[in-house]
């Protein structure tokens, strides 16, 4: 029986079983000298000593990553034993970790707070998510930036540069230059969220997935990730690449059209700033304490200025013209001298078929089934004894149609049939099963066919 706890004595609780191991079999080391516990009968058997179980811990199961049990409180994982029954554990696993007996706590998992915090993080991380999901639906910088990933060929606020050119406006627009696939990898991240608190992932499941979109492992970094974003300037002469090269007679428009070739989008200031801190903030949720800051590395500019009237466009800096090339990532290719991703390779659509009208109605020959319902309570025999006899007496008899015409079930008229019993008529096919049957049963009474078996 276990011994009942008492105020004073917490530690020392025992539930019988672990005070009583025999030990007789293993060495223990004392002074030097290695002692036999069990006379002569050591020598017959095989003998272990403590070191063989160097590395062995009993309690590993019930040990969290910071040597904390958090299933102290589960009784059916763990189990209390005296400061005697310990000492004897300790001489066979040298590497055990004790953990000593606390009371359970509302703000804490057993003994841990390591695991309360980590425990709650897991289950505020769908909400945090669902947070940053919302602060990119707000009407703003960020939903014209969704929205425009969604339109062919709009890599740049078209609207904007129109207003700027038809109203001869003084001084300049001013956009950042980033490549296409790294602004469209922050939407192929809400879209992955917004997918996933639908279908209640479990969360190891998105967070493989937004690592997957967003980082590539590095072994340079001490974190062991960097971000899959790059600069559009070359490292060797520190000039822009992927953005075509303006000539002195083209004007914008053209050059405009150029760009969205180049799988190069332009955005506006609050869109670059909003962008950046956008993804800093989804990175701190992924990772918490262990985040990577997103370097915010000068991107090239492009400025579309009026010069005589004449809007002229200025590349900051300069287009490098030594064969620099943008860089690329594993899910990328190079298609046409431009990179862009592998998922956008456009693949053979499927034929489509016509719809052709399906012919629900029975092919086959056709059969009626009379059912008699019997209340319940009522004797089998005796009520199929009364059917028959009123069967014959009106000369009623059974036959069975191949007319063709529908599956179709019906009530007889009147709500009775032989015996006084109700009558229900179900027509179906010849070679019918059982559960079609019953399925046209309960159709007959007006019953819910889902969930019957």
């Amino acid at each position: 029986m276990p011994q009942k706890k008492s105020s004073d004595e917490a530690n020392s609780m025992s539930y019988g079983g672990l005070d009583a191991l025999d030990f007789s079999e293993v060495k223990v080391v004392e002074n030097g000298k290695a002692s036999e516990k069990n006379g002569d009968q050591s020598s017959m058997n095989p003998t272990k000593t403590p070191d063989s179980f160097k590395g062995e811990d009993p309690t590993s199961k019930i040990s969290c990553l910071h040597e904390c049990c958090p299933l102290m409180n589960n009784r059916r994982s763990v189990r209390f034993i005296p400061e005697n029954v310990w000492q004897k554990i300790t001489k066979v696993f040298p590497d055990a970790t004790p953990h000593s007996f606390e009371s359970p706590r509302d703000d804490a998992v057993g003994n841990c707070v390591e695991c309360h915090i980590e425990n709650e993080e897991e289950n505020l991380f769908p909400q945090k998510l669902n947070d940053w999901k919302k602060e990119i639906t707000k009407p703003g910088a960020l939903s014209e930036l969704l929205k425009r990933g969604k339109q062919m060929n709009n890599f740049f606020p078209s609207s904007e540069i129109e207003i700027f050119l038809q109203h001869n406006a003084e001084g300049s627009i001013s956009l950042h230059a980033l490549h296409h696939n790294d602004i469209q990898r922050w939407r192929d991240s809400f879209s992955a969220i917004e997918k996933s608190l639908k279908s209640r992932k479990k969360n190891d499941i998105i967070k493989n997935q937004l690592n997957e979109l967003l980082f590539v492992s590095s072994e340079s970094s001490s974190l062991g990730r960097e971000w899959k974003f790059r600069k559009l300037t070359c490292n060797e002469h520190e000039m822009a690449v992927g953005l075509p090269s303006v000539s002195d007679e083209e004007d914008v428009k053209s050059w405009l059209e150029k760009l969205n070739a180049s799988n190069v989008e332009l955005l506006l200031g609050e869109e670059y700033r909003e962008l950046m801190g956008s993804l800093s903030t989804l990175e701190s949720i992924l990772h918490g304490g262990g985040s990577a800051p997103l370097k915010e590395s000068r991107p090239p500019t492009v400025s579309i200025q009026l010069q005589e009237g004449t809007p002229t466009i200025i590349i900051d800096p300069q287009t490098c013209t030594s064969g620099c090339d943008v860089t690329s990532f594993s899910d990328e290719c190079i298609k046409n001298g431009t990179v862009v991703s592998k998922l956008q390779n456009p693949q053979r659509a499927k034929p489509v078929k016509d719809n052709e009208p399906i012919d629900e109605g029975p092919k086959g020959p056709l059969c009626k089934v009379f059912v008699h319902e019997v209340e319940n309570g009522m004797d089998i025999d005796v009520s199929a004894s009364q059917i028959m006899l009123d069967v014959s007496q009106n000369n009623t008899a059974l036959s069975s149609s191949s007319t063709g015409r529908p599956r179709r079930s019906r009530k007889a008229r009147g709500g009775g049939g032989g015996g006084g019993f109700p009558l229900y008529e179900v027509e179906m096919a010849l070679d019918g099963n059982l559960a079609h049957f019953r399925l046209l049963l309960h159709q007959s009474k007006s019953k819910k066919l889902f969930g019957q078996r």
